[in-house]
This record gives structure tokens, sequence and C-alpha cells, in this order.
């Protein structure tokens, strides 16, 4: 396998898996094996058409390429701490089908169940992360209501992974709420993080 040190797979079709309680390497290499993906190397591909721009240049990447051209990205994201699976393709849904069958995995509607369930703080603040590992690309009006909600939660941590969710989805639904927290929330670095979020939201916003 090979390891590019950047990059979310993107595109017209593109789905996303978080594992919350990892990957075993073995199992893992047995499954898209079976499936006849093949590691793809740096060289091969154009990563500007391929890989997107939104995770840090440090996560730790690895992605094949299927029989149809369909790509498949497992992230090791250290900002959420989180490994993801990205897939953009033809066969996109089939193979996060196929990989939801194997392994323990969440979706963003799985992850806001684990959300709305979970009942310390820390519980919250690991299911907001893992909302942001697989948010989709489109606006989800159960992941906005979720999100606004903990914005408002007592835990510092809660707020600030509730906002790292903006961070990864910057849709303009979130575009008030941020500026709001970046305004008046108690703690300094909720206020930078969000303020940053809004900044981000509104640039985006103007392309």
């Amino acid at each position: 396998m090979n390891v590019f040190d950047e990059g979310e797979l993107v595109g017209l079709n593109t789905w996303r898996l978080a594992f919350p309680q990892g990957l075993d390497d073995e199992a893992w290499n047995e499954f898209v094996g079976g499936l006849g993906w093949q590691p793809v190397v740096t060289d091969d591909i154009d990563r500007d058409d391929v890989l997107g721009d939104d995770i840090d240049d440090q996560d730790e990447t690895l992605v094949w390429r299927g029989p149809d051209g369909t790509m498949l990205g497992l992230v090791d994201d250290g900002t959420l701490e989180v490994v993801r699976l990205v897939v953009t393709g033809p066969q996109a849904e089939d193979a996060v089908r196929q990989a939801r069958q194997r392994f323990s995995a969440v979706d963003s509607g799985a992850a806001v169940m684990r959300l709305e369930m979970a009942g310390t703080p820390d519980e919250r603040a690991r299911a907001l992360y893992q909302i942001a590992a697989v948010v989709p690309d489109e606006p989800a009006d159960d992941v906005i209501q979720a999100v606004v909600r903990c914005l408002r939660d007592p835990s510092r941590d809660v707020r600030l992974a509730a906002v790292s969710v903006a961070v990864y989805a910057p849709w303009p639904e979130f575009a008030s709420a941020m500026n709001a927290l970046a305004a008046e929330d108690p703690d300094h670095g909720v206020r930078a993080m969000a303020g940053n979020a809004a900044v981000l939201i509104g640039r985006l916003a103007r392309e």
C-alpha cells in the first residue's frame, strides 16, 4: 500500500463512513483485495483532480482504485481522531454498503443517533467528531439541528466538537450560529474556532 500525505476523495457521488473502533489492517487488506481494488501510488493520479484540499496535510491517507474507476480513500484523521472512509465514483454506494456489512462503521445518520444517545460530555464530543468525519456534501437537517443544539452545551469540549462539524461542513446554514458563538461564548478557544468557521463559511459563500 502507498501512503498519501493529504486528501479526501471528492466527486459527484461521494459516500463517507467512520470506524469509531478503528480497523484491523489484515482484515481491511483482505476486504479490499477480495473486491479487486488496487492500491494507487501518488504518481499514478493527478491528485488535484481526485483528492480534495479540506483534509490536513498530515493526515495519512491510503487510496485504492476499483475496476470501474471508483476511488476509495482511507483517512487516519488526526484532527478528529477517527479513521474514516471516503468513496467516490459510479459504484461508491455499493462499496460503502459492503464495508458496512464487514466492519463496524457509521454514516452521518448513525453518528447523529449516537449523539442523541450520548450520556456524558465525552460521549457527545466523540459523536460530534464522528459526524464531522462523515458529514455529507449537501446540508442535512438532522446534522444542522444536532450541531446547533450542541453549541449551547455546558461543556467546552462539546461546543468545540460541534464547531468542528461546521469547519468540515461549512454550510451557509451554520453562519449565524458561528457568528453568535464567536461573539458570545464564554471560552476564548471556542470563540476563536467559531470565528474561524464563520470566516470560512463566508468566504466559500462568496466564491
